[in-house]
């Protein structure tokens, strides 16, 4: 079995990310508005403290991807140029 088909939903659904493996700007950027959405869940019945474990983790890693956008953007730049080069550099 391929890794993507059990990475999905708990409920069975399919992974969210439907792009190339590997790091890229469009990644980042759907991953970055997934946290920011998972930020925004209201507390739901019984189930409130896990929704607010879930919530309080998305608040991080969205506060972590911004922090190394402002910090790092021209690592990022320069990692997304690594990963995308046709060519191969040897030493």
């Amino acid at each position: 079995m391929e890794w993507r088909e059990w990475i999905g939903g708990s409920d069975g659904s399919k992974a969210l990310w439907k792009g190339e493996d590997g790091f890229s700007v469009e990644r980042w950027r759907f991953w970055k508005q997934r946290f920011a959405y998972a930020a925004e869940l209201k507390r739901r019945g019984l189930a409130g403290r896990v929704v607010d474990q879930v919530v309080m983790c998305a608040r991080k890693a969205g506060e972590a991807m911004h922090a190394v956008e402002q910090e790092d953007a021209f690592a990022l730049e320069w990692l997304r140029e690594l990963f995308t080069s046709d060519e191969v550099s040897s030493p």
